[in-house]
């Protein structure tokens, strides 16, 4: 049996409709509603649409929203709806095109110093929440030696590095008077499949990117590559709080377990 496809183009007089009834829901301040087109019926659009969006950024970075004001954060999630070209196709997906809009956009001169890396921390609980990684299909030994044998990093585990301390960030901060201070976070998720975070040092920002490289190390060499790397005066002092470091890690699902070394043929 023959089918025959429509292939029928929409005229341009109904593509500049469809444009500009789009134009008009989302930025009704700039564009006027279509001919023909009832404005309270086009009004509906324009609040339902403008409120999901908004509802989610509330939902997602809720200390962001906090420490603006009420008109800051407004003319923020506006100008985002109005102007912001998204191009992630899933509606989770509208927290991270929130992001990329606050790379893009010019600051107003009160906003927060601290505006985007707050915003990336609070993005990350959600981003980690839902990232399809599992750790089930790892093949790791949860009694093994941590010290002797090859500590595996949880593929749920990122390292993240900001110059202000936005863990510490809240409705009371008074940013004009927050100072720059290099801070190392782990996000990771638990057995439980629980978003958390917690306040690192540089020794474990290390410890964690020299497991999570290509060459298996054992913890020991893990942590005599840094002494080395520092060339700390007293070795023993970090040796000592390096193994502590790495059982802790462990008690937190940050490191599974121990793989296997692989031999050299």
């Amino acid at each position: 049996m023959l089918t025959t496809t429509n292939t029928t183009q929409p005229s341009p007089d109904f593509i500049q409709a469809q444009q500009q009834f789009a134009a008009a829901i989302r930025d009704p301040a700039s564009h006027s509603c279509p001919a023909g087109v009832d404005e309270k019926r086009i009004a509906i659009y324009q609040h339902l649409l403008f409120d999901n969006i908004q509802g989610v950024l509330n939902q997602v970075y809720p200390t962001l929203k906090q420490v603006l004001s009420e008109a800051q954060w407004h003319t923020l999630a506006r100008d985002f709806f109005a102007s912001h070209a998204a191009t992630l196709p899933q509606f989770y997906q509208i927290a991270e095109e929130f992001l990329y809009y606050l790379q893009g956009a010019v600051p107003e001169r009160d906003l927060p110093p601290f505006l985007l890396e707050l915003a990336h921390y609070e993005w990350v609980e959600l981003a980690l929440s839902i990232d399809p990684a599992t750790c089930h299909c790892i093949d790791v030994n949860a009694a093994g030696d941590l010290v002797r044998e090859c500590p595996v990093v949880s593929p749920l585990v990122w390292v993240l590095a900001y110059q202000f301390p936005v863990h510490q960030i809240s409705a009371k901060t008074k940013f004009k008077k927050l100072k720059a201070q290099p801070t190392y976070l782990i996000a990771y998720r638990n057995a439980m499949h629980r978003v958390h975070f917690m306040q690192v040092n540089d020794f474990t920002v290390r410890l964690i990117s020299l497991l999570q490289g290509e060459a298996m190390m054992t913890g020991l060499e893990a942590i005599r590559r840094i002494i080395k790397e520092s060339d700390h005066p007293h070795p023993m002092t970090v040796l000592r709080a390096g193994i502590k470091t790495l059982k802790d890690l462990q008690r937190r699902d940050v490191i599974l377990g121990t793989g296997i070394l692989q031999e050299e043929a």
